[in-house]
């Protein structure tokens, strides 16, 4: 909201633009071994310390080389894709590369040990070091340079803060790789690593073609309505890490009264908000983000039966991948993609930010239908035991509530 009220439509679309780019490169050169490591970490076949040092490794010896790769051949690309951006401003971005691959190994580390607090503390702390720093210099005016400073400052301080914290609970790291450890981490995580990038992809294909097909100002507008649009997503977002470390310890049927649980109090939830989003979504658009940005209503609406049915998605294949089973959802996946990049290409074009929203909601609920099958072949379940609520779901989240309470 912040940016969005500083850089207007143009500056927001260049800020999505570039993050889209750095996070997207540290999804690539993930290559599924924080999954793996989440996994063999529950069935204890590697220590902790063994993981968490093979990953603090691999994340200098894969970035720096594709770090010095991107910014060299920058001039190929940039023209294409950053044509409205400083050049200096994307060398920024892409020099956190390393930062953001290590990061995102720390967070999978915190996973396999249990420590949801820490996991969800460093993107706090990211995002909360941005906020502090563009809400306090907004009255006096920010630029697109000074945003992205703020950027690179807030990851740099997450990156730093998690493997320090990691350190004192693991001892000490050395820059040393286990090949054996390595070799069985590929051959879990590549799987997994195809499934969750391609999922990754067909969550945010639509706002690069967005940018490609449309002005850039465009892009900002769509960014605001997406953002939106996803917070019916966030709870399922934060429980399927905890869930995937549950059922990786877990005999099948206890993770699947698990699992059904956690779809049928996740659906109800995100139905709820999904619902008051439709009825407020305009006032909350013109309200905290400006007139400016009105024109995402339209395509907020059209995104959010979509972002609704995408919680299947996220909560199934976590069951999934903690069962072993981390490459079933590459098929969904695929499919998705497929979907999302052929109605993008047809649509957005013609239909605008309207376009793409249709085309993304659509393939989202496809998504969801098609991993809804697979789980139930998998689980031996039925779509009613899966879905209808029980008297007690009812006590179980009393309880939990009565829990918090106290």
């Amino acid at each position: 909201m912040a940016i969005a009220r500083a850089l207007g439509p143009t500056g927001s679309g260049a800020i999505t633009l570039l993050l889209l780019f750095n996070v997207t490169t540290g999804m690539i050169l993930n290559i599924g071994l924080g999954q793996a490591a989440v996994y063999y970490v529950g069935l204890k076949s590697y220590s902790p310390h063994e993981v968490a040092n093979n990953l603090f490794s691999i994340t200098w010896i894969i970035s720096i080389p594709i770090t010095i790769l991107l910014i060299g051949c920058l001039p190929l690309y940039a023209d294409k894709l950053f044509y409205h951006i400083p050049k200096g401003d994307v060398i920024l971005i892409l020099a956190l590369t390393p930062l953001a691959l290590g990061r995102l190994y720390a967070e999978y580390v915190f996973i396999a040990l249990h420590d949801f607090v820490w996991n969800n503390s460093l993107n706090l702390m990211d995002l909360g070091i941005r906020l502090v720093f563009v809400t306090a210099f907004l009255p006096f005016g920010l630029n697109l340079h000074e945003v992205i400073v703020v950027i690179v400052l807030s990851t740099i301080v997450s990156f730093v803060a998690g493997w320090y914290k990691i350190s004192r609970k693991l001892g000490h790291f050395r820059l040393r790789i286990k090949m054996p450890l390595l070799k069985r981490f590929a051959n879990f995580g590549v799987p997994a690593y195809a499934s969750v990038l391609v999922t990754f992809l067909n969550l945010r294909i639509d706002q690069f073609l967005v940018g490609y097909f449309l002005r850039i100002d465009q892009l900002g507008v769509y960014m605001i309505a997406v953002i939106i649009a996803e917070l019916p997503m966030k709870i399922a977002n934060a429980i399927t890490k905890v869930l995937f470390a549950q059922v990786s310890s877990m005999n099948p049927e206890e993770a699947t009264v698990l699992t059904n649980r956690t779809i049928r109090a996740v659906i109800i939830i995100a139905l709820l908000i999904g619902i008051g989003l439709l009825l407020t979504g305009a006032w909350i658009i013109r309200a905290f983000f400006s007139v400016k940005f009105s024109g995402a209503a339209s395509a907020l609406s059209l995104l959010l039966p979509g972002a609704v049915f995408f919680n299947f998605t996220q909560i199934l294949y976590s069951d999934l991948s903690g069962r072993g089973k981390p490459g079933v959802g590459i098929y969904t996946s695929l499919i998705s993609l497929f979907i999302t990049i052929v109605g993008n290409v047809i649509f957005t074009p013609r239909m605008g930010i309207n376009g793409a929203a249709i085309t993304s909601s659509f393939s989202y609920c496809v998504a969801a239908i098609i991993i809804i099958w697979i789980y139930l072949r998998t689980s031996g379940q039925t779509l009613r035991q899966v879905m209808y609520l029980t008297l007690d779901d009812v006590n179980y989240v009393s309880a939990l509530i009565k829990g918090i309470y106290r």
